[in-house]
Order: structure tokens, then C-alpha cells, then sequence
């Protein structure tokens, strides 16, 4: 049987690393060929190559390292285990998935998968989006922390980005378009296009979402300040944000994110999607206008055992077996 560890030598302050070895030991003392990724920014297309033929790729670090896997994953169809050591760890609390190496021997030779949808973006850049996408203030702390990181991150890593776009005098106005339909029409907000349930700090605006229905909940809170901002993010934090009139919340194939005031900080799946540099050198982040579609069922998640995905135990059509 054939494996690919992928670690972020990063994650958990360095843990990753030894746990990646961990697991890599054990297989191939059962006799498994394992073969071991270091994640990169360069990394996605040796990674599809390598995972020709793999069971699974196993995932060691966090959320930014699943993402940066998720071309090699689409392109492959090889199913995906989080082993989660990142900040957040959205992707693995998706599908119950921890740090146990017993759960994941479980998963592995269990073999249950299940399809899931991906979602493409375009517009300052071009990638591929597994759990969310934002465009407002919640992006500019993303693009904040990311341009000051050095090295690993912790929650007290956004203590000051935080701060320093809650200063910030007013929020973004933003045009929506789903499925061709104008659903926002420039007014100040965020707005958060989501594949599944998860957000940072459990704030979970879209905790409908469901990545195994062809679908992406897009949410926009209308806020003309961090003060209002904040309390609709406190609204969420409570589950009690549907309650609220002014809740903008649907499900579309395509959306449209674009402003009137110029391009707005966008994040996918946590971290700020890095553009090339522009005539005169400069990189940054990407930026609004952006297009995102779904891409039903264009990956594999492999399931924990004791998972209880609807059909997952059942065997019911939508999960099939690791090849």
C-alpha cells in the first residue's frame, strides 16, 4: 500500500515534523511504501505526481497546508486525512479527524471516502478553494498577519492585526452576484463564500454549509462599522445570527464578489493568496474582484472510523472504498 505524508515542518511549533516521522515509521514497519512531502509553495505539482497510485495523503500541519495541497488533491483524486497541528484546524474538525494515530490507522484501513466538493476563484490570481472564502475586514487581518509572519502562529499572532482593522474608520462596500442574480448591490459588509460549516474561532457564519451538495453558502452581514461588524460576528459566535432580518444567506453554483471602492483584501481558506509582482516588483495579496465556482465532488476525503457522515456507515451511494 502506498502513502504520502505531507508535513508543514512549521506546524506545531515544530511537532510536525516528528509526528510526520511517526507515522511514516510505523507503515513502513508493516511493510507500506511511504513516501514523505515537505510542503512548499512549490510543492503542488511534484505532490499529484507523487500520489499516483496512493492510498491516502496524509496531511501533517494546518489548515494552509491542506490548502496548498488542494490542486495535487483535485488533480489526483487521492483521498485526504488531516492530522491536524495548525491554529484553527477547520478542515479536520469538518470531518472529525484529530490527532489520534489510531483513528487515522482506522481510517486507513477502513478505506470509507467520501466525495466532496471543491470551488474554484478567479480574479487577482486563480486557485482552489476547499473550505471558505471571505472578502472585508476579517480578510485584512488575514492579509496582515500573513505579511508580518516569520515563521509559526498562534491566536495571539491576531491580537494586533486585529486591532489594527477594528481602527479602521469604515467597512468596504460590496457587490454580490449569485447564479447571475444581484443579491448585495454596494453596501458596506463581509461577505463569506463557504464549502463547509468551519470559521475561525468557531464563529461559523455559513454553518449550514455542506460540502457534499454541489453547493456554496454565500453569507453577507451589512455593517457600516467594526462596532456593528463585531456584533454580527458575536451573532454568529451565538448561532443566533439567522434570527436576524437583515441577514443576507443563500446557496448558489457562482458568485461575484466585486466594490465600487476599489479592490477589497480577500482570504481563502485562511490565508492570503499571494499575487505575482507587478512592474515595478511589488507583491502582495490578492484582491476583489473575484469570481469562485463549485466544482461538485472534485475530491476525496477519507473518513474517520467512528465519523458519522449520513451514509457513511451504511455504505449508501456518495462513499466508496480508498482504492
Amino acid at each position: 500500500m502506498k502513502l504520502v505524508v505531507l508535513h508543514n515542518p512549521k506546524s506545531g511549533k515544530g511537532r510536525a515534523s516528528h509526528v510526520s516521522r511517526l507515522i511514516g515509521d510505523a507503515y513502513e514497519r508493516l511493510g507500506h511504501d511511504v513516501h514523505h512531502v515537505e510542503a512548499s509553495a512549490r510543492t503542488n505539482g511534484s505532490l499529484a505526481r507523487t500520489l499516483d497510485g496512493a492510498r491516502a495523503l496524509i496531511v501533517v500541519g494546518g489548515d494552509g497546508t491542506v490548502h496548498n495541497a488542494a490542486e495535487a488533491l483535485v488533480e489526483s483524486g487521492a483521498p485526504v486525512y488531516h492530522v491536524p497541528l495548525g491554529t484553527e484546524n477547520l478542515f479536520a474538525r469538518e470531518f472529525s479527524m484529530n490527532r489520534d494515530l489510531e483513528r487515522l490507522h482506522g481510517a486507513i484501513e477502513q478505506g470509507a471516502v467520501l466525495p466532496t466538493d471543491a470551488a474554484r476563484w478567479e480574479g487577482d490570481g486563480t486557485g482552489r478553494m476547499l473550505i471558505m472564502c471571505s472578502v472585508g475586514a476579517d480578510a485584512g487581518v488575514i492579509h496582515r498577519v500573513c505579511a508580518a509572519r516569520r515563521g509559526a502562529i498562534s491566536h495571539l499572532t491576531y491580537a494586533k492585526p486585529v486591532v489594527a482593522e477594528l481602527l479602521s474608520p469604515r467597512q468596504r462596500r460590496l457587490t454580490i452576484v449569485a447564479d447571475g442574480k444581484r443579491i448585495v448591490d454596494a453596501e458596506p459588509g463581509i461577505a463569506v463564500v463557504a464549502n463547509m460549516r468551519q470559521y475561525a474561532t468557531r464563529i461559523d457564519p455559513a454553518n449550514r454549509a455542506d460540502p457534499t451538495d454541489g453547493l456554496l453558502d454565500v453569507v453577507f452581514f451589512r455593517a457600516e462599522t467594526s462596532l456593528t461588524l463585531a456584533n454580527w460576528l458575536l451573532s454568529a459566535r451565538l448561532r443566533m445570527h439567522h434570527q436576524r432580518d437583515d441577514l443576507v444567506y443563500l446557496r448558489a453554483k457562482h458568485v461575484q464578489i466585486e466594490s465600487p471602492d476599489g479592490p477589497v483584501p480577500m482570504q481563502v481558506d485562511g490565508e492570503a493568496p499571494p499575487v505575482d509582482a507587478n512592474e515595478n516588483g511589488a507583491t502582495g495579496f490578492a484582491r476583489t474582484p473575484v469570481s469562485i465556482s463549485v466544482e461538485p465532488r472534485a475530491m476525496r476525503v477519507l473518513l474517520p472510523v467512528h465519523r458519522s457522515w449520513p451514509g457513511a456507515e451504511s455504505g449508501a451511494p456518495g462513499v466508496a472504498r480508498a482504492g
